[in-house]
């Protein structure tokens, strides 16, 4: 519709159309969806301004889809590309507020894998570009971090404060569902490869999990490493992303591997820290 019929956020019949074919798609499994950062605040708009004209015309029922849309949208503002100092990106983190981690901290604080940014890391090594809101700033210092073999995460500084929100984290641990239910389905926001912002929402449903870990179908690839791990329901980070394998140990209580990815759960990262 984009590309043969020429369809835009700007103009009838697409300021309709396009949110909510776009909602509908990734609300249901379709792979890879990319955004162009440049356009991701110009689509959240549009998807407010239908989701607003629709539940003027049906009641707030029918755009239930649509604000959840909007919602995920919005997420990408605080999810940035780790870059090399030649701009080459190696990794993905997203912005936390200080004191859902370090209640002694104010301010926001930049949250990503210890394999992306290591504790040898200085200032000149590493920038975060969020490339939605078109700012970039330098890692000042590491707050705190973890390694591989452990939680592998760490918290970082930036040389500025982003203008825009914190991701929220979900208050409780995720569970597994029992059949008939099905498995709760998780999305990453990042940038595969390096690239611009990405949702992978394709077989995405949770495979198993445990105090420390999450295992996932979610697909991904390398640079998404430290991207945030959201529920489906209203966009709260359960985990940080880490990596995958074709022949990851399972955690499900069956012995073998099977393929997965894997995340780090959020209250496991809480709870290292507040132990010291």
């Amino acid at each position: 519709l984009e590309e043969v019929w020429q369809l835009s956020y700007e103009k009838p019949p697409g300021n309709h159309l396009l949110p909510l074919l776009k909602a509908a798609q990734l609300s249901r499994e379709g792979g890879f969806s990319q955004r162009e950062p440049q356009k991701v605040a110009e689509e959240t708009q549009a998807v407010g301004l239908a989701a607003q004209e629709l539940e003027a015309l049906f009641g707030k029922a029918t755009t239930v889809t649509l604000k959840w849309y909007k919602q995920g949208l919005e997420q990408c503002n605080a999810v940035a590309r780790i870059e090399k100092p030649d701009g080459r990106g190696c990794g993905t983190g997203w912005l936390v507020k200080a004191s859902d981690f370090f209640p002694d901290r104010e301010g926001m604080l930049l949250l990503t894998n210890h394999h992306v940014i290591p504790r040898a890391v200085s200032a000149k090594d590493a920038q975060a570009n969020f490339q939605t809101i078109d700012e970039t700033f330098q890692v000042k210092e590491i707050v705190w971090t973890s390694p591989i073999a452990e939680l592998d995460a760490t918290f970082v500084t930036l040389d500025g404060e982003p203008k825009t929100k914190s991701l929220v984290l979900h208050d409780e641990a995720v569970e597994m569902t029992h059949p008939p239910e099905p498995a709760p389905r998780l999305y990453i926001i990042g940038h595969p490869m390096g690239r611009d912002l990405e949702f992978s929402i394709q077989d995405n449903h949770l495979l198993a999990c445990n105090e420390r870990l999450l295992h996932y179908r979610t697909p991904t690839e390398p640079g998404s490493s430290g991207s945030p791990v959201f529920e489906s329901q209203r966009w709260r980070v359960v985990a940080l992303h880490h990596g995958g394998s074709a022949t990851l140990a399972r955690i499900d209580g069956v012995s073998g591997t099977y393929e997965a990815n894997e995340g780090i759960a959020i209250p496991a990262i809480r709870k290292k820290i507040q132990a010291g």
